[in-house]
């Protein structure tokens, strides 16, 4: 159930709300991701397992917590802002910030195959809402979500089957994202007791659940108050905020001598925000497709992609005067969708 307060239409109200759910919804993420690694080390799982589940779903929590939060309140275009908006921010601002910070790498396997792969998914999963240009009443619908969930499976399956999963990357990523309790769960995890760890998970969950009914709530204020559709604050102000725990990480990745994982963390958010975040909110509610996602963001979520790609293919990375042009790139689009 998610919570719901009426916020009159009051911009400091929503704003305050905004505030209060994105603490929410970082912090049960970071709940439920450390309180599963705890359970899983004391269960004997490997950091390889913890890392393509745990891991991949704890910086994508923030997105699928919001997104349907919002199809169960009915505001289906502020859904869909939110999952377009992060796929642009993932790589206009995180893979800019990123690459500020330190020069990118990208190996012969991304750019070959993972990163077209990214640009193939993208085309492929907007193709669903297009039927909008025609029709103003088309929506997403359950449908469309088995077929974007299916789509999951198949890149999941591919992706196992084709040795793709680097066993040896799984644990930095899963040493960056939880840091000195990875290991001190790896030691005293299974002498410590269950309730700890259960108790972290279903905090986090109900953390996620009361933090999307905030940003739902909180969003659509702004939005009335301010006069612009809630489909412009999911693609700005919710994106942003859902993807501060990609953005962390993938700093954090490069702080710490591994940029190169930034990029597989922003490919894996980009493909499951699209295939599993949109799957799973069309399964909860028929998600109303907004006008402007088929006028603009669509084609701006595709043509950021095939630049990534781009850029990743032609110097085997992703330079600090390439960053700079993403981020410019970025705040252009933002400014664009208040002004027109």
């Amino acid at each position: 159930m998610m919570v719901s307060l009426d916020p009159a239409g009051r911009p400091g109200i929503g704003a305050g709300m905004l505030a209060v759910s994105f603490v929410l919804l970082i912090l049960g993420a970071d709940l439920m991701v450390h309180g599963a690694v705890v359970l899983a080390r004391q269960l004997g799982v490997s950091p390889f397992f913890i890392g393509v589940t745990v891991v991949a779903f704890g910086t994508s929590a923030p997105e699928l917590a919001a997104s349907v939060g919002a199809a169960l309140d009915g505001t289906g275009e502020l859904a869909i802002g939110n999952v377009l908006g992060s796929n642009i921010a993932n790589i206009g601002l995180i893979l800019g910030v990123t690459a500020l910070v330190r020069p990118v790498p990208v190996e012969r396997s991304v750019w070959r195959v993972d990163a077209p792969l990214m640009l193939a998914v993208t085309v492929l999963a907007s193709l669903t809402m297009l039927d909008r240009l025609f029709n103003p009443d088309a929506v997403l619908g359950r449908v469309d979500g088995v077929v974007l969930l299916l789509g999951l499976v198949a890149y999941v399956w591919y992706n196992a089957r084709a040795g793709r999963i680097d066993p040896e990357e799984i644990e930095h990523e899963v040493e960056i994202e939880l840091g000195e309790q990875a290991s001190r769960a790896s030691a005293f995890g299974r002498v410590a007791s269950l309730s700890a760890p259960v108790l972290q998970v279903v905090s986090g969950l109900a953390g996620l659940i009361v933090g999307a009914g905030l940003l739902v709530d909180g969003a659509k204020s702004i939005a009335a108050s301010i006069g612009v559709s809630e489909a412009i604050i999911g693609l700005s102000v919710v994106a942003f905020g859902t993807s501060v725990p990609e953005l962390v990480f993938s700093v954090r990745a490069a702080m710490k001598d591994h940029p190169e994982i930034a990029v597989g963390n922003i490919i894996g958010s980009n493909v499951f925000n699209l295939l599993s975040v949109l799957g799973v909110a069309a399964l909860a509610r028929p998600l109303d497709i907004p006008a402007e996602a088929v006028r603009r963001d669509i084609w701006v979520v595709w043509a950021a992609t095939l630049l990534c790609v781009v850029m990743m293919k032609s110097k085997r990375g992703v330079s600090r005067v390439e960053s700079t042009a993403l981020l410019l790139g970025y705040l252009a689009y933002v400014v664009v969708i208040y002004i027109t």
